[in-house]
């Protein structure tokens, strides 16, 4: 386990090193010029300057995005897990560029970002008497290749004494610890069980739900395919739980119990939306919003409060934002469930 740790930080190294070489090593490039040829650039690591125009929090832990404008006025859509950047602030981002397969919309992956000098205060104004052309930057000289091969070789000093250091420390622990079957054969043996399995939270923009560990609950004869209201979460399967209540899963926008609650964030949803039950293998959707809210939709009407309808294959739910479409498949599950 040590000697795989060591490992890993030894890739983590390298990997810095080359992703920090490589940002050093790419020259700006135009978000005119990668609209221009999307599909050329798809995948590929470029580096682009400019300024932060906006920031758009989009709720999920994981990622956000904001919008790079250059200097020469066109903008692209930045995704980022990092902290949120300055809005008007200078930054030179690097990254692979991508296309959102929904909106059919260019964004750059962020993989490095740093702070750059604003370009208008580096420029001369030309006064009115005088003008004069001012010229394009010189290409790159030799001093980059310079750059590059100090920035390397600084990496593969460090990943050297970082080996060097890990394995000085797991020879002086294989001397200090004793021996594991010698003390075995003196110390009485018990039987540890082994932890459970890790709590699985899988939450989008809208829907957030618990899934269970493989092979510890049985499967309810039902499904629902999330049409739209949410970018991760695509499918909610049913679990038949212990209990008088085992056979039943609410739905709003109040937490509730993990593996029977489906809650669905959006300020559309009333906090005790729905209910969906299993009789004798035959779904039951129960509608508890109010009509002056936004009740439950089943085909397009409205359920009462308190109104229950049996589901068919392929019956089409909405609730809020969020558009199910129920599948009732007792035999088969989902190709990608």
């Amino acid at each position: 386990m040590r000697r795989n740790s060591g490992l890993a930080i030894v890739v983590l190294l390298f990997s810095a090193a080359r992703l920090l070489a490589q940002s050093d090593h790419l020259q700006p490039t135009r978000i005119a010029l990668i609209k221009a040829d999307a599909s050329s650039y798809v995948n590929e690591v470029v580096r682009i300057d400019g300024f932060v125009t906006r920031f758009v929090d989009s709720g999920s832990k994981s990622t956000s995005f904001f919008y790079l404008k250059d200097d020469w006025g066109s903008v692209i859509k930045v995704r980022t897990s990092k902290e949120a950047p300055s809005v008007g602030k200078r930054y030179s981002i690097t990254g692979p560029i991508g296309i959102d397969p929904r909106s059919n919309a260019l964004f750059i992956s962020e993989e490095v970002r740093s702070a750059t000098v604003d370009a208008s205060t580096a420029q001369a104004t030309p006064s009115a008497a005088n003008e004069q052309t001012v010229a394009p930057p010189p290409p790159p000289t030799k001093y980059n290749s310079l750059t590059l091969y100090l920035i390397v070789g600084s990496a593969v000093v460090v990943v050297l004494i970082a080996i060097a250091f890990l394995m000085m420390r797991l020879r002086r622990e294989d001397v200090q610890t004793p021996d594991y079957y010698s003390l075995s054969s003196i110390t009485p043996s018990t039987h540890v069980e082994p932890p459970p399995p890790p709590e699985q939270v899988i939450e989008g923009k809208t829907i957030k739900l618990h899934a269970p560990p493989p092979n510890t609950v049985k499967l309810l004869p039902g499904w629902f395919e999330v049409l739209e209201g949410d970018d991760v979460v695509k499918q909610i399967r049913f679990y038949k739980l212990g209990g008088d209540r085992g056979s039943e899963t609410t739905f709003g926008r109040a937490a509730g119990r993990p593996y029977a609650h489906i809650q669905l964030k959006a300020p559309t949803v009333s906090s005790r939306q729905a209910k969906l039950s299993f009789d004798n293998g035959t779904p039951l959707l129960t509608n508890f919003a109010s009509a002056d809210s936004n009740p439950t939709r089943v085909n397009g009407r409205d359920l009462a409060v308190n109104e229950s309808v049996p589901l068919a294959e392929s019956d089409r739910v909405q609730m809020g934002d969020v558009s199910l479409l129920f599948h009732h498949v007792p035999t088969t599950k989902p190709a990608n469930a």
